[in-house]
């Protein structure tokens, strides 16, 4: 029995060299739920018996990202860029890794550059603070959990304006003092 009905719902149940394959087909057209069947059993097979990499998915990654890295300083930030992630990649169609391409990056990147909100024009600064959040999902996928086999390379935007930070007075006194003899007039000077 490859598929039977459960209430309103197809569901498959099959094995592939002695493993067990049971879900939902998510469908309650016996067509559809044949088809899925078909196509789950494929991939169960190209994974158990032919060796590949059974095929990852962009939300799992960031998901693994983010579990692995709670513990940072800059989590909510990192959970934010998560999220719009994974949005703008499922609008463009990116479900799995190894549909994730520099150039659709590179389309999102474009379009974000270009968007207005309240505060006036998204900077250059965020988004690369968003591309380096992406490359480093993209690198761990690679390198840490061997996901991918040729990563898309996420290259920054080049030219984020640099700040220029002077010392205040208070600072400057601070400085003086806490530096030893020589270097203290040098400072002063």
């Amino acid at each position: 029995m490859a598929i039977y009905r459960r209430g309103n719902v197809w569901w498959y149940r099959f094995t592939v060299n002695g493993k067990e394959y049971r879900n939902s087909c998510k469908t309650s057209d016996e067509k559809e739920a044949q088809e899925y069947h078909d196509r789950e059993r494929a991939r169960a097979w190209r994974v158990r018996v032919a060796g590949d990499e059974p095929d990852r998915t962009v939300k799992e990654a960031i998901e693994l990202f983010l579990k692995e890295r709670g513990h940072k300083r800059s989590y909510k930030d990192d959970d934010r860029y998560g999220q719009w992630w994974k949005e703008e990649l499922r609008a463009e169609g990116v479900v799995l890794l190894s549909d994730l391409t520099s150039d659709v990056v590179r389309k999102i990147r474009d379009a974000e550059l270009g968007r207005r909100h309240v505060r006036g024009a998204v900077s250059p600064a965020t988004v690369n603070r968003k591309l380096a959040f992406l490359r480093s999902v993209v690198r761990a996928a690679a390198h840490e959990w061997q996901w991918f086999k040729d990563p898309p390379k996420i290259k920054l935007l080049p030219g984020e304006r640099q700040r220029e930070r002077y010392l205040t007075p208070n600072e400057v006194q601070r400085l003086v003092r806490a530096l030893p003899h020589p270097y203290n007039h040098m400072a002063m000077f």
